[in-house]
Formats: structure tokens, sequence, C-alpha cells
């Protein structure tokens, strides 16, 4: 009977795939599930000679007997049909306007009288005024998923771990494993690689959020000091200014 060596591979994410994927489509076998360690005294003479970093295993194709515990991996990725695919940008944070210059003098051309806050009433002391528009401030930043395609998918594959008073080498399957991408020892084959779960390894999505432009609005000129009577408005566009 041939045995067989189960390896879970660590995979960190990476790489891109095209039409299928690798042993590199598995997810890191450490990061989301508890691989129970197999007895420290299980016989196990039936394997021969192994290294260290090799645990008796068995591979429940029917589910793991009495006194061995389970755990469920994912083995051969692939992608599905349009297993990749962007989705729609979403963005986050915001542009803020900050306070308008307004200068003032018979040219409109002084230095700036105040900095005028949006909706606020503020005191330029001046007969002619002129609103300076400025950029916007802030940060807004910008994502799209790559995985609204079909994404991928794989097999399941239920490994058995024993417990020490399990006749592992009565049993039908002897298996080991092992973590990392590592040589078979010496008499077995079939090598498998599992892991948590399938990384179709989409490659990132482009999503802009663009660059905060100038603000615009209206500009309105009061008489009174408390903004209360009629008032002169002019309207400036983003870059430009307006003069009362």
């Amino acid at each position: 009977m041939n045995r067989h060596a189960v390896w879970l591979v660590l995979v960190p994410f990476g790489l891109a795939g095209a039409c299928a994927l690798d042993e590199s489509g598995l997810l890191d076998a450490g990061a989301d599930v508890n691989v129970p360690e197999a007895c420290a005294t299980l016989d196990a003479a039936c394997l021969g000679s192994l290294g260290s970093e090799w645990s008796p295993v068995t591979i429940g194709d029917g589910g793991c007997g009495t006194g061995f515990s389970s755990v469920t991996l994912a083995t051969n990725p692939r992608l599905l049909d349009g297993g990749c695919a962007c989705g729609a940008c979403t963005t986050s944070g915001a542009f803020t306007c900050p306070p308008s210059p307004i200068s003032g003098g018979n040219q409109c051309n002084d230095s700036p009288l105040v900095n005028a806050p949006t909706g606020t009433c503020t005191q330029a002391n001046a007969q002619h005024l002129k609103a300076h528009s400025v950029q916007a401030t802030g940060s807004v930043a910008c994502s799209a998923p790559n995985d609204a395609g079909a994404g991928a998918t794989s097999d399941g594959l239920t490994v058995c771990i024993p417990g020490c008073n399990v006749d592992f080498c009565g049993g039908a399957s002897r298996c080991v494993m092992a973590d990392g991408n590592v040589t078979c020892p010496s008499g077995f084959q079939l090598a498998a690689h599992a892991g948590t779960g399938v990384d179709p390894h989409c490659a990132p999505c482009a999503c802009e959020a663009g660059a905060p432009g100038y603000c615009g609005g209206t500009v309105t000129g009061f008489e009174t000091d408390d903004c209360t009577d009629g008032g002169l408005v002019r309207c400036f566009r983003a870059g430009e200014s307006a003069g009362l």
C-alpha cells in the first residue's frame, strides 16, 4: 500500500494567478484553524524513521474514527469562470473648504482683511471687497474590491489526527503531515498541499478619488455689521474671484 504525505502549506498573499491556481493559492494553514497535535507517545513504528517535523495522520474520506481529532482543509485550489472582477469604488473621508480670504482697497488688491468661514458673518470693514477662492483641504481614500467575480474554489480534505489510544498502524490509511513545502520522506508518495482556504490572487483594482478642487459658492457683502440688510451678492466659480 502506498503511503502519502499531507503538506500544510504556509503561503503568504501575493502573486497573481491566471487561468488556474497552484498550491500558492492556498491560504496559510496556521492562520485560521487550530490543527491538533498527534499524541507524542503514539505507536507509529510502521511509518519508519521520520524527522521531527512530521506527524502521523490519516485521511478521513468517510470521516474520522473514534480516538481521532479531525480538521477539514482546502486542497486543489482553482479559479472559477470569471474568478476575478472589480467591484464598485467606495470612498472614505471628505474634502472641506477652508475660510476664504477677503481683500479690499480701491482695486480690491490689498492684503486680505479677514479669512471668512463659510456661512459666518465676518466683518471686513472696507468699501470694496473681493473674495478669493481657495483649494479644498482634506483627504479622500478610494478602494474597489477585486474579488467581485465568481472567485475560486477548492476540494475539501479531512485530516484525522490520532489520539494516544488509537491503533494507528492497524488502520488502512497511514499518512504523515508537516508544515511548509518540504520533501516527502523516503517511501512516501502522492503528496498533497492543503490550507485553510483559497485566495484567487486577483490583481488590485484601480480606483481614483480625485484631487481636491477649488471651493466655489457665493459671497454676500452687507452694510450692517450683523449682516441683516439685503446685501449685494456676487457669485464666483472654482479658481475665480468675485469683486463687490
